[in-house]
């Protein structure tokens, strides 16, 4: 066996306004994700993407967006053009309770999948204008379009500081201007990894940090 990491997005900052009223903020997420396997084939990924659309269905949220068949076999990425071997797919994020209870009550049926939490952003729209808050952007398309970050891992030595092209970062706004104040640091998993495929098993985990606060003066 031999050991492989992924690092995992850091916890954004909040933004509070002079009232001490939070207008951008995480909150606490479920999602659910695939650990791949390299002998995991395409006949093999179709029966499991019913199967989970089957039950998102079920016992998914009812004003969620339904997920296909093909949107489930697509996020599989079975062959690899996004993902390495090695790194976890996330197939559904937002799960519903009843979602969360059944997959843990039926572990066994889903040995490759484990519900993972994370933190998403969100806007108080009644708080202060959104020009002045600015908004967030993957990494990957951010330094493609803004100089801030085009070179912004070039000298980073330190893996917790380094930007990752699945994390959202600011974009314009207080979002941008306190970009590395809010950050935060990343978190690190790593698996242990067969001759073949990884083992099902998380070997180690370190949580990812949150960044600083940001206060609104309006």
């Amino acid at each position: 066996m031999i050991m492989k990491g992924v690092s995992i997005p850091p916890i954004r900052g909040n933004i509070y306004d002079s009232a001490g009223q939070q207008i951008a903020y995480s909150i606490s997420t479920q999602s659910q994700y695939l650990t791949f396997k390299t002998s995991f084939k395409q006949e093999a990924a179709e029966a499991l993407a019913a199967k989970l659309v089957q039950l998102f269905n079920e016992k998914g949220e009812a004003n969620s967006k339904p997920l296909t068949i093909e949107e489930v076999i697509e996020a599989m990425d079975i062959k690899g053009r996004t993902h390495l071997p090695f790194q976890q797919r996330r197939i559904k994020s937002g799960l519903s309770k009843e979602e969360i209870a059944y997959l843990s009550e039926h572990r066994d049926e889903y040995p490759d999948m484990e519900i993972v939490e994370e933190r998403i952003s969100q806007y108080s729209p009644d708080r202060v204008a959104v020009q002045l808050v600015g908004y967030l952007n993957k990494m990957k398309g951010a330094k493609e379009n803004l100089d801030f970050y085009k070179e912004i891992n070039a000298d980073q030595s330190d893996p917790t500081l380094k930007y990752l092209d699945s994390e959202e970062v600011g974009y314009d706004g207080i979002e941008l201007m306190y970009q590395k104040e809010m950050r935060g640091l990343n978190g690190y998993k790593s698996y242990q990894i067969g001759q073949h495929e990884p083992d099902r098993r998380r070997h180690e985990a370190e949580q990812a940090g949150q960044g600083a606060e940001s206060v609104s003066n309006d």
